[in-house]
């Protein structure tokens, strides 16, 4: 039999037990070898010492010796108590009296596997703020969880048997926060529309749920949106309201094959995840997405177009098309400037076919565009050197970038192919280009650059001088006044220090072409 004062909390206040179990010994050999044969419930509660006790955690992490089963009818002593974290138990239920902890912010009961059932009193806790109840047993919840009108999280996520939610819930007027990842839910009660102030939703891997409700459209103030691994096949036409969101994650959505034009309404739409989808395009409408950064089509197999409008996502600078079946790229996608990863390969549906080239096609498409000539390629090339001198050219052809990417493709003989150029001279001399984009920056071993002779290329970007592997440029006159102060200029092979013995008025005005070297 226990001595009930070591039992009693306050023997113990501010001291941590652990088993040795874990690899830790306690700090009270003996208190916690009688608590790893007989701890099923907390010992007293009631006395005075813990009254003023705002945090409590009692976490087993599984053990088979420490695990809490039962929580005590005198929890609701602890009139002060802010945080209780009861996770990692084995608790079935609470008691009634839980109804009673009027100051409490903070529930945690996630991974109690067995916990069924939460009491009606759960709906006292007004000063609720977060309620996490992930990976239970639960299969509903009581109406009174309408009453915590402070409640602004509730987790629910892999509470696997949990299939419907109380009409109630749309009373939780404060909540910021829902995740009902991977549950068993096939709708969402109309009454969820209520909720003005939700900022963030998570319905992902429910795997029944197959139509969003066109109330989702009142969440005015929503940022995050995750529908991924659902049955999707469409959008409501409400989504388009939701001004506010940053984040939308449709991925795996296996039977969604067609973005609806309002997609565009979505101006602050930071992230776009479509990866694992039956898309075959994209609307028009996706140009209108001023704000958005990364696009992911990745292992959308049947992907096979992209519209010209993608160039206008002026701030995109991730854009993944791995596992596609694109057969060109658009001439716009030149105009991304603040592209820095751009990821292209190919689907291959056997080993007997041949699209284990078909990216090289694609980057062929894209010169061809151009009318660049078609490159060619083996299996180990490394590509140095490219000329595209006198071609007409309005901008670099994006296939260029493409040539420097480290390309992947499935083989039958060794499972992968690798073709990794390395292009370190470009000549672009000659042509109309108005302008150096940002995507230069991809081709990481350029070291000769020849731009001389476009007559509209009035600037020098400021990102060529700090890449270190640029040593040598081909320039007009009227562009050496963007020289940095360390530049070489070469007229006849006679060398002179930019800003040394010949001035930069003079040189601009002479219409070169001038080498310079970095």
């Amino acid at each position: 039999m226990l001595d009930e004062e070591r039992w009693s909390l306050n023997h113990w206040t501010g001291r941590m037990c652990t088993s040795d179990k874990f690899g830790q010994k306690g700090k009270e050999d003996d208190f916690t070898t009688e608590m790893q044969n007989m701890l099923e419930t907390l010992p007293n509660l009631g006395t005075k010492h813990l009254y003023n006790l705002e945090v409590l955690y009692v976490i087993s992490y599984y053990s088979e010796w420490i695990s809490l089963k039962i929580l005590p009818d005198s929890i609701e002593n602890l009139k002060n108590l802010r945080i209780l974290d009861l996770s990692y138990n084995r608790l079935k239920t609470l008691p009634k009296s839980i109804g009673n902890l009027k100051n409490l912010e903070k529930l945690n009961l996630s991974e109690n596997f067995d916990f069924s059932e939460l009491p009606d009193s759960i709906g006292n806790l007004e000063n609720l703020y977060t309620l996490i109840l992930k990976k239970t047993n639960l299969r509903s919840l009581p109406e009174s969880i309408g009453n915590l009108k402070n409640l602004e999280e509730l987790n629910l996520s892999e509470s696997y048997n949990f299939s419907e939610l109380p009409d109630s819930i749309g009373n939780l007027e404060n909540l910021h926060t829902l995740n009902f990842k991977k549950m068993n839910l096939r709708s969402l009660p109309e009454s969820i529309g209520n909720l003005k102030n939700l900022e963030e939703l998570n319905l992902s891997e429910n795997r029944k749920f197959s139509e969003l409700p066109d109330f989702i459209g009142n969440f005015e103030n929503l940022h995050t949106l995750i529908l991924k691994q659902m049955n999707l096949r469409s959008l409501p036409e409400s989504i388009g309201n939701l001004k506010n969101l940053k984040e939308l994650n449709l991925s795996d959505n296996f039977n969604f094959s067609e973005l609806p034009d309002f997609i565009g309404n979505l101006g602050n739409l930071h992230t776009l995840n479509l990866k694992k989808m039956n898309l075959r395009s994209l609307p028009e409408s996706i140009g209108n997405l001023k704000n958005l950064e990364e696009l992911n089509l990745s292992e959308s197999y049947n992907f096979s177009e992209l519209p010209d409008s993608i160039g206008n996502l002026k701030n995109l600078y991730t854009l993944s098309l791995e596992q596609t079946n694109l057969k060109t790229l658009p001439e716009s996608l030149g105009n991304l400037e603040n592209l820095t990863s751009l990821s292209v390969s190919w689907y291959k549906e056997s080993d007997n076919d041949n699209s284990d080239y078909q990216s090289r096609d694609a980057i062929n498409e894209s010169l061809k565009h151009w009318s660049c000539p078609a490159m060619e390629f083996n299996d180990d090339m490394k590509l140095v050197s490219l000329n595209l001198s006198g071609k007409n050219l309005k901008q670099i052809p994006l296939g260029v970038y493409m040539l420097n990417e480290k390309r992947k493709y499935l083989n039958s003989e060794d499972g992968y192919l690798y073709i990794t150029p390395e292009l370190r001279e470009l000549d672009v001399s000659n042509n109309q280009l108005t302008k150096i984009p940002h995507l230069l920056n991809k081709l990481d071993q350029l070291e000769k650059l020849y731009i001389h002779n476009n007559p509209d290329l009035n600037h020098l970007p400021d990102f060529l001088w700090k890449r270190r592997n640029i040593r040598k440029l081909k320039i007009d006159g009227k562009l050496v006044k963007y020289l940095p102060n360390n530049a070489e200029v070469s007229l006849d092979d006679i060398y002179f220090k930019n800003k040394g013995k010949i001035s930069d008025d003079q040189l601009s005005n002479e219409t070169g072409p001038y080498t310079v070297y970095l």
